[in-house]
């Protein structure tokens, strides 16, 4: 029987959190080395201070007497810590929790103090030695309420900052997953706008006897469809792998458009291996073919470039079309519908607050579609 999604997400997030916990040795290493460092300071204090009489002690016999205190409290950090995790004085429960945490501080001041009280000689002492053990918790009562009082609280924003970083993972791995389904719909989305003119196109060719092209159209046409659907759980690709695709794409559309369409390249060797969000070109190449070129009346151009500007990894895609007017660009932009709406999104979600995809008119008549993400270099998988 098919269990419920609930139970195995939950089973997911405890086996993610047993993955993510450091291990035993390493969290024991550094309760240890937060420790020393109060024990270590304390020590100096005593022996600088106490350099300043007639019989100073040694260094070593002071860490002796003080270290031993110190490492208590390193002892009691992992207990202190269930325990600021499973009371950790929410509204609902704060009293409760509280007198959890009262007790608790409690039994350390009576273990802090038997640790200091070791050096107690019944035959000397005027004073028995539970009440010698009673009056070195009342000395040391501020200071252990303090110390503990540190560590819940390290305890606490611990917990908190791990339930961050968890939920920051867990937004990160929802903007990819939404990011592969707005990939996964451009995909759909292409598929029969693109077949329904190629395929006339390759009609028209077969009815006029145009073997030749049209046997090379549909070569390049399972190309293109080839590198559509080839890794469709990637949500990035290597530019000079979507420059191919769209170079393959216009040589399609080079045979509908003939004369009327002249595409120019300007993409500089370093961009190559850049990182782009996958079919990142191919909707901007389209709504300058649809909204640019198919207007005009006189063969138009295309300008296809890419270019590295420091940090920042600049796309654009130009052509010589009728639209000038801003209002004409923001037109187009809604009418493109899906393509550059799903673009923009995709790029919002794999590059938050670093990205944009912008139309801006071109003086004399023309369209720019300008892409800027950050660069970085597609790594081999």
């Amino acid at each position: 029987m098919a269990s419920s999604g609930r139970p195995g997400l939950m089973d997911d997030r405890a086996a993610s959190d047993d993955r993510d916990a450091p291990p035993v040795r390493l969290r024991a290493t550094a309760v240890i080395a937060a420790w020393t460092a109060p024990a270590l300071l304390s020590t100096f204090q005593r022996w600088a201070s106490d350099a300043l009489t007639s019989h100073p002690a040694s260094f070593w016999r002071i860490a002796a007497a003080e270290w031993p205190g110190w490492y208590l409290w390193a002892a009691m950090t992992p207990p202190i810590f269930y325990l600021a995790a499973r009371y950790p004085m929410r509204r609902a429960t704060r009293l409760r929790d509280v007198a959890e945490h009262a007790g608790a501080w409690a039994v350390c001041s009576l273990l802090h103090a038997l640790i200091r009280s070791r050096d107690y000689d019944a035959a000397t002492a005027s004073t028995s030695f539970a009440r010698y053990v009673g009056m070195t918790s009342i000395a040391w009562m501020p200071s252990t309420f303090l110390l503990y009082v540190v560590t819940v609280g390290a305890a606490l924003w611990m917990r908190a900052l791990a339930h961050a970083q968890q939920r920051e993972r867990e937004r990160t791995a929802m903007s990819v997953e939404l990011a592969r389904a707005e990939l996964n719909a451009l995909r759909s989305q292409l598929h029969p706008h693109f077949l329904f003119n190629t395929l006339n196109t390759i009609a028209i060719l077969i009815r006029e006897r145009e073997t030749e092209v049209s046997a090379r159209l549909v070569t390049q046409l399972g190309d293109v469809l080839r590198h559509v659907l080839r890794g469709t759980r990637a949500n990035v690709a290597p530019l000079a792998d979507e420059i191919a695709l769209v170079a393959t794409y216009l040589e399609i559309e080079q045979v509908r458009f003939g004369d009327r369409l002249s595409v120019s390249w300007s993409v500089e060797d370093d961009t190559l291996a850049a990182e782009v969000p996958s079919l990142v070109l191919q909707p901007l190449v389209e709504n300058a073919l649809r909204h640019g070129i198919a207007r005009r009346t006189t063969p138009g151009s295309m300008e296809i470039g890419a270019r590295r500007e420091e940090d920042e990894l600049v796309l654009w895609v130009v052509d010589d079309g009728p639209s000038t007017a801003a209002s004409s660009v923001a037109a187009i932009s809604h009418e493109s519908g899906v393509g550059l709406r799903n673009t923009r999104e995709r790029l919002a979600r794999l590059y938050p607050r670093k990205s944009s995809l912008l139309l801006h008119p071109v003086a004399g008549g023309g369209t720019r579609a300008e892409v800027r993400q950050p660069f970085r270099r597609m790594t081999a998988s």
